[in-house]
């Protein structure tokens, strides 16, 4: 330790002296940024696949090292791509804010904005377009795929049992339209992004809502419309923006502007925190299942079928070692999570609530953290979401594909050998019997049941005071808080100093530590190989698991 302390200040002594001449750096957003960085790679890992650098955690400790430095002036952000979930989107403004606040300039740059990348731009100092660009804020929308023709004109058909008409993850598949029920709750959700959107640029661009919303109307603009508009501040092509950076920030200065990459080597080396004031973070972030967490083999364009896997067994290892390490004060639970299997659910959930009972635990609802996602959460001290966040879902369903006649009509033939009264009820060879019907029914009751029990005990409240909230409806953050579903509204930094302050400790004193990997810990003994290559291995969690507790579609955006 005390080797590494003086190896770190000698360094620092060269780097110093290169961070004083460091003024600004050019940031390329490339590609949609997740919350958290990804698990550390080895060295031959690293040089075969280098790990993707940019999340929104590394920006936020990135801006924070940046703002420290007494002569740095601003960075330039080329705004390509914003994250791909709504609560991300509000985040990645917050850093800009954030930055901004500290005394340093904020230049985005960009070809075309949509809405909601123009919501991101409308944070900087200054907004500069492309010549040929435009300006699409043209509003919001949500849009669902109905599927039930496509399959009935195979001879496949879906059989749905569900809670409540809002618990419509089986819609997808025996509708061909939006029911009214997950129409408005939908609808509920946009409204609230669209007001929160709109509320920002108010104050961003010194107008009333009223002027925003005639502006969106009267939308889409070319970069001319735009700067007469006054919603931009200059057009001007990339190449120039040197320039024009030099001369309007720089004083005129000879100015050499460096890529994040090299900026890295100049700054200096942080003190690291004490790791006996630890915070871990444990993300879950795709559907819950039973098993192990994996990722797909590839990335399959199927809804819940092609997002990553959080199972039991790895999650469940996560928290038992965040129990047991005494140098971990406390635990941020993130989710951005539709759900997935009850009894994984109820597997993390249960493991939380033994962590509790020795350490505070805030959970973190980023994008989604519905159904399962919402039911895992259950057992903490204090639950932070986004405005934007998509939440609730409170609800079970049960559902299949009759493939029989879908099967006949191609000329494939299958037959069944069964012992047992009920041993094909399961089968996707025919529909369920009024008698089976009645049995799965009263079978999602009784887990529902269960879940409303956590529930009131969650939020400390009767049945009777919040089921009408439930039966699977959505809500956005906004409205989850004004219903008591959660705590508070913020970003994941709110939950970090949520939870440091339960500890009795100051976040700013704290090491952030994310949990990728456990051991093996009976009774669940977990295999940390993330990937599995096989798409029978990949589909076997699906097939294994009947009842959902889940939104098996991303509620998009956009």
């Amino acid at each position: 330790m005390v080797l590494k302390r003086i190896i770190r200040r000698i360094r620092n002594i060269n780097r110093r002296r290169k961070a004083s001449r460091l003024r600004w750096v050019y940031l390329d957003l490339d590609e949609p940024l997740k919350e958290r960085s990804d698990p550390p790679k080895g060295y031959i890992q690293r040089k075969i696949l280098p790990p993707k650098l940019l999340s929104l955690a590394f920006l936020d400790d990135y801006f924070n090292r940046l703002s420290k430095l007494r002569n740095f002036e601003g960075i330039i952000l080329n705004l390509r791509k914003i994250p791909d979930g709504i609560a991300r989107i509000q985040s990645l403004r917050d850093l800009i804010i954030d930055f901004r606040a500290k005394g340093k300039k904020v230049l985005i740059y960009g070809n075309n904005f949509d809405f909601l990348q123009y919501y991101v731009a409308s944070a900087a100092d200054e907004i500069c377009l492309q010549r040929a660009g435009g300006l699409n804020i043209t509003g919001l929308q949500i849009r669902r795929l109905f599927l039930k023709d496509a399959l009935e004109k195979r001879g496949y058909k879906a059989d749905i049992i569900t809670i409540s008409p809002y618990k419509s993850a089986g819609d997808m598949f025996s509708r061909t339209h939006f029911s009214k029920e997950d129409k408005d709750q939908r609808f509920a959700i946009l409204k609230t992004c669209f007001d929160t959107i709109v509320n920002a640029l108010s104050s961003a661009l010194d107008k009333k809502d009223k002027e925003i919303i005639k502006l969106i109307d009267n939308a889409p603009y070319s970069a001319k419309d735009a700067l007469d508009n006054n919603l931009i501040h200059r057009i001007i092509s990339e190449e120039d923006l040197i320039e024009h950076t030099r001369k309007a920030y720089s004083k005129g200065k000879k100015l050499k502007i460096l890529t994040v990459k090299d900026s890295l080597k100049k700054l200096p080396i942080p003190k690291p925190k004490s790791a006996s004031k630890t915070i871990a973070v444990i993300s879950v972030e795709g559907s819950i299942v039973d098993g192990k967490s994996r990722k797909p083999p590839l990335k399959i364009p199927i809804p819940f079928i092609g997002d990553d896997q959080e199972g039991d067994q790895t999650i469940v290892g996560l928290i038992r070692k965040a129990k047991r390490d005494k140098k971990v004060k406390g635990v941020v639970f993130h989710v951005n999570s539709g759900g997935g299997s009850p009894t994984a659910s109820e597997a993390m959930r249960s493991a939380i609530k033994e962590l509790v009972k020795k350490k505070p635990l805030v959970v973190y609802f980023n994008d989604v953290a519905a159904s399962g996602g919402y039911y895992i959460a259950t057992s903490a001290n204090w639950v932070v979401a986004q405005p934007t966040t998509i939440t609730g879902s409170i609800g079970i369903f049960f559902g299949k594909i009759i493939t029989q006649d879908g099967l006949n009509k191609q000329g494939i033939n299958r037959e069944y050998i069964r012992i047992g009264k009920r041993a094909g009820i399961f089968s996707p060879e025919k529909a369920f019997s009024e008698n089976e019907r009645k049995l799965l029914y009263d079978n999602i009751i009784s887990t529902y049941d269960i879940f409303l029990g956590h529930v009131g005990e969650f939020r400390k409240m009767e049945r009777e005071q919040f089921e009408k909230y439930c039966g699977g409806r959505v809500w956005s953050g906004k409205d989850a808080l004004e219903i008591g579903l959660v705590d508070e509204l913020g970003n994941i930094n709110h939950a970090i100093n949520k939870v440091a302050e339960l500890a009795k400790l100051k976040s700013e004193n704290c090491r952030i530590t994310d949990f990728y990997k456990a051991k093996p810990d009976a009774p669940i003994w977990y295999r940390d190989d993330k990937i599995d290559l096989l798409l029978e291995d990949w589909l076997e969690p699906y097939k294994k698991t009947h009842t959902w507790m889940i939104l098996p579609e991303k509620i998009i955006i956009e």
